[in-house]
């Protein structure tokens, strides 16, 4: 991975904010001389220092003035009054710098209409997932028209020090990311705890039912990528004709198992769409 010429600045010091700083730097993107970070908490400050030797501060706007690049990790039910402090005490020092947020469901134009001291603002959207915290995260990115290409791939850089990234030219399209990636690890959590079940209820203790569906899950996930065939394509085959798989797929679908992924995945879809606009 290419090195960042850039300080990046993370205000908030939560967990994914540790997650991209470890990323950053076991990826060698970034040295810790060049990453600073901003937490209302002593502690986590204190944490973050002697884990990865960053600089560490209480004051958001010393952060601002040290960095190329700004994160914004913060809860989205916190993101109005950071943004306001910002905009208060250093928004005009905001207006060379790429910000980028990660705070779900709040758009670009929130973040530049709350951030009006630096006009043309550079600001990227990104919607990560929980794998980040294990550096194999899925992240889905949108760029205002201010950000420039050398911006992006500044942007790229970063995000990708924790996973994959995709970028998309629309940015209503992050919801069906944050309903697809950004909520997906939960509907994996949740189809395994039913295979886990299942495993109990079959006479299976629970320490090597969770084993066996973990390495199953785990397996199934290197196959797709190793050898480049379809789920479709796995499926079929790996069930044979008036076998064990096919009696078990005959009950899900059945019970319409495709059907009802999809329409949570829709639901979540919405509900992205109606949280996004509490925020416009």
């Amino acid at each position: 991975m290419a090195k960042l010429d850039k300080t990046v600045g993370f205000i908030g010091g939560g967990n994914m904010a540790e997650a991209m700083i470890g990323g950053l730097l076991a990826a060698g993107v970034c040295e810790a001389s060049r990453v600073h970070a901003a937490d209302v908490s002593r502690d986590r400050l204190a944490y973050l220092k002697t884990t990865f030797g960053i600089h560490t501060t209480g004051d958001n706007c010393a952060v601002v003035d040290g960095c190329d690049v700004l994160v914004l990790a913060v809860k989205p039910q916190v993101m109005g009054s950071v943004l306001s402090t910002l905009d208060a005490g250093c928004g005009p020092r905001l207006s060379k710098k790429l910000v980028i947020t990660i705070a779900a469901g709040i758009p670009v134009q929130t973040i530049e209409g709350m951030l009006a001291s630096a006009p043309g603002l550079a600001v990227v959207r990104a919607m990560p997932n929980t794998p980040a915290l294990v550096g194999c995260g899925m992240c889905g990115m949108y760029a205002n028209p201010h950000v420039t290409s050398a911006d992006r791939g500044h942007a790229r850089a970063i995000l990708e020090a924790t996973g994959r990234v995709i970028e998309f030219e629309t940015e209503a399209l992050l919801d069906a990311v944050t309903a697809v990636s950004g909520s997906g690890p939960a509907y994996v959590f949740y189809f395994v705890e039913a295979m886990v079940k299942a495993g109990e209820n079959l006479g299976l203790d629970t320490k090597d039912a969770f084993a066996m569906t973990l390495q199953t899950v785990k397996g199934a996930v290197t196959l797709m990528e190793e050898r480049g065939e379809s789920p479709k394509e796995l499926r079929q085959k790996v069930t044979s004709p008036g076998g064990t798989t096919e009696a078990a797929l005959r009950v899900l679908r059945e019970k319409e198992f495709p059907e009802i992924v999809m329409t949570a995945i829709e639901a979540a879809c919405q509900r992205a769409g109606e949280l996004s606009r509490q925020y416009v």
